[in-house]
């Protein structure tokens, strides 16, 4: 993970809290009926420069609002996805770039995520899903265990071994219940199954106050 300075401070907390699923009861759903249920708040994501470009992914919170990885958007001036064939474009982006995580805007509909589930309700070995786009593969499936609960430079992340590579930051990782626990974010490539997500609890803590379109 690269470290960043500050983008712009956005310290809201609000979100609705029934959003934030605490119910530790769920029916667990199969992975088919998970796919079908998540795989339209995950969108793939391309930031251009004239220079430069790069590649991630995305996680619509609301229906204006999504939430990435600022080292697949930050310093980009065009930043877009392809939805049912129409393209989307976001605004600039707002958050914290030493937690590498970014807010980005759209005046489009997204389809948000129904429910979140804080990161002090998991438990090592939970069976979770990753859902992203590496190498441009469009809402890659995959899924492993929870195989550790770290604190990384103050920052909370999951330790999982469901499978992401190059073009999965910023995607989703979801228990089997279908929850939003985490960003997928980085891995380790001295080693093997190592890869980890940021804890949506800390996206939620950023959250700015207004989701105001992009201008």
């Amino acid at each position: 993970m690269v470290a960043y300075s500050h983008i712009r401070s956005v310290s809201s907390r609000a979100w609705t809290v029934a959003r934030r699923a605490s119910r530790t009861e769920q029916t667990e759903l199969s992975p088919v009926e998970l796919f079908a249920l998540l795989s339209p708040s995950v969108f793939p994501l391309e930031a251009r420069t004239d220079e430069k470009g790069s590649r991630g992914s995305a996680i619509a919170l609301t229906e204006n609002l999504a939430v990435t990885n600022c080292h697949v958007v930050v310093d980009k001036s065009n930043i877009f996805t392809n939805i049912n064939d129409k393209r989307i474009y976001f605004g600039p982006p707002v958050g914290d770039r030493k937690k590498d995580i970014c807010f980005i805007t759209s005046e489009e509909k997204l389809r948000p995520v129904s429910a979140t589930r804080n990161y002090s309700d998991l438990k090592v070995g939970e069976k979770v899903f990753a859902i992203g786009s590496p190498k441009g593969l469009r809402n890659s499936f995959s899924e492993g265990l929870i195989s550790g609960l770290r604190i990384r430079k103050g920052v909370s992340v999951i330790q999982t071994s469901a499978a992401i590579s190059r073009g999965s930051s910023g995607g989703a990782l979801f228990d089997a219940q279908g929850r939003l626990i985490g960003i997928t974010t980085f891995k380790v490539t001295t080693g093997e199954s190592l890869n980890f997500a940021i804890a949506i609890d800390e996206a939620l803590k950023l959250m700015p106050s207004k989701t105001a379109h992009a201008r």
